[in-house]
């Protein structure tokens, strides 16, 4: 099983997971035969943890699935090179826009031209990371500017791949022109992959000259995994009704044709009715969008990206408090690296 994966993928970092426990399941999955440990800016800061990580591990890759555009291009440039450096080159960078209203309201950070702005975003990275000791970069975009950025010490002899989080039509198709590879959300339908994402992807490759070869994709899967399937439903309905707000998730619902769940959880939402945003997250929505139930259950529907994506990126639902995530996150090792060492 999972043959076709190139690596299982496992996120890390939970609310209120304590550190130390973080590390020992980063060091559990890499025993257990997966090939990437990730964190992201959501609920840590993610280039301190996966730092610790890189310390307690030899060959995982480490992704940062995903650090936000919230550090100058200089500043996330640094972080990245320094990461691989101590991770002895096993650090690839996936970057991120966050929601509007936490762009905005948590950072400050205008969400006008999403698209543009990353593109700029990630062409003044590129550049800084290739300043050096007296040979100064320089980089002028429409939203960042570099005059003058020269390394004081010489530049990380890794090449740090830097990866995008598409959700929406407009950043799938940059990520396929100018991007290394995707880690797609983890709010998404096998449907909406094959409908929307992939083939925005695919017009992406063709505008840069690129094909499928030239890009790695990862997709990132709420898993949540019981004796019980219903139990395992339970755990993962709430990671996915935070999300009534958020456009993204409504053209995911609309797609999938749940146009009165849809009404029902905006609703919901408006009036600040997480009881409600709960009961529109239907079981046949959470089976759709997340790996829920029983270790055979999840095993066998993990198999659904086989030929979509190159791996798979495991992650506790959200939303939980840590007693119940990091059970979760533990059978997940227990219960995937099974299919994953076959």
């Amino acid at each position: 099983m999972f043959t076709s994966y190139r690596a299982l993928g496992l996120a890390v970092g939970y609310p209120g997971v304590r550190a130390d426990l973080t590390l020992e399941l980063a060091e559990a999955a890499e025993r257990a035969g997966f090939g990437i440990v990730s964190c992201g800016d959501s609920i840590v800061e993610t280039f301190s943890t996966l730092g610790a990580v890189a310390a307690r591990t030899s060959h995982v890759e480490l992704f940062a699935a995903i650090a936000t555009w919230t550090r100058t291009p200089v500043t996330a440039a640094l972080a990245a090179t320094t990461l691989a450096d101590i991770a002895h080159g096993r650090f690839s960078m996936g970057l991120g826009t966050m929601p509007k209203d936490w762009s905005e309201g948590w950072h400050d950070i205008s969400y006008v031209k999403p698209v543009e702005r990353m593109r700029d975003y990630v062409a003044a990275i590129r550049a800084a990371m290739t300043a050096a000791p007296g040979a100064p970069i320089t980089h002028s975009g429409p939203f960042y500017s570099i005059p003058s950025y020269a390394r004081i010490a010489p530049p990380s002899p890794y090449r740090v791949p830097i990866y995008l989080s598409p959700t929406r039509v407009g950043m799938a198709e940059l990520t396929g022109e100018i991007a290394d590879g995707a880690i797609l959300n983890a709010t998404h339908t096998v449907g909406y992959l094959e409908d929307v994402q992939l083939p925005a992807i695919a017009r992406g490759l063709a505008r840069s000259g690129r094909s499928r070869d030239d890009v790695d994709l990862g997709q990132m899967v709420f898993t949540s995994i019981a004796e019980n399937e219903q139990e395992a439903l339970d755990w993962a309905r709430p990671s996915l009704a935070f999300y009534f707000p958020v456009p993204y998730w409504q053209d995911i619902l609309r797609h999938g044709g749940w146009h009165d769940e849809l009404e029902a959880g905006v609703a919901a939402a408006a009036r600040g009715d997480f009881a409600g945003m709960l009961a529109a997250t239907t079981d046949e929505i959470v089976r759709a969008c997340t790996l829920s139930g029983t270790p055979d259950q999840v095993r066998a529907a993990a198999t659904r990206y086989e030929g979509l994506i190159d791996w798979p990126l495991f992650t506790a639902p959200l939303g939980l408090p840590p007693e119940v995530s990091q059970p979760i996150a533990d059978r997940i090792v227990e219960t995937l690296t099974t299919a994953g060492a076959a």
